[in-house]
């Protein structure tokens, strides 16, 4: 069964290729690093925020160094590790591009170097959306878990409460 999540990736990759051919060459280089800049911050801040997330549901466990498995915990390294690729890429990007503008055959050919480069930068920040959205799923997911605890725990007083009171 294909998720979701999957179509939306593929859906943006493809997207981003499209978009990238077709308006690629008019943004200038320049302009491109300002977008990673701001892609790099975003990054930055998503993997803070997963942190906090780690150490929020799992205090005792980073502790301990044991996290059980569960789709929260997944979520939430998904999402660190997508922000990690995130700032990994957009560090490359603005490393190698003083180094790239010396090379004269990339020079010659720089309309596609723009268009490689920016549909490059938009997959990034498309995937960076994408982390956006996953970083509800466990916010989701908690609430979702709590309340369903709550209705329980309800239920249970409701039934054996004065039962427990007795003991």
């Amino acid at each position: 069964m294909i998720k979701p999540i999957n179509i939306i990736k593929v859906a943006s990759f493809l997207g981003s290729i499209f978009i990238g051919i077709y308006f690629g060459a008019m943004v200038e280089i320049s302009k491109q690093l300002a977008i990673v800049d701001t892609t790099i911050t975003y990054s930055s801040i998503i993997f803070g925020v997963m942190g906090v997330w780690i150490s929020l549901l799992y205090p005792q466990a980073i502790q301990e160094n044991k996290i059980r498995d569960s789709i929260v915990k997944k979520s939430i390294f998904t999402s660190m590790f997508y922000a990690t690729l995130n700032l990994f890429f957009c560090i490359i990007f603005k490393l190698s591009y003083p180094i790239l503008t010396q090379i004269s055959f990339l020079i010659q050919h720089k309309e596609l170097i723009r268009v490689i480069s920016f549909t490059f930068v938009l997959f990034l920040n498309l995937q960076l959306i994408i982390t956006l959205f996953s970083i509800l799923l466990p916010a989701d997911l908690l609430n979702r878990k709590l309340q369903e605890d709550k209705a329980r725990d309800d239920h249970n007083n409701r039934m054996w409460g004065d039962r427990k009171k007795s003991d």
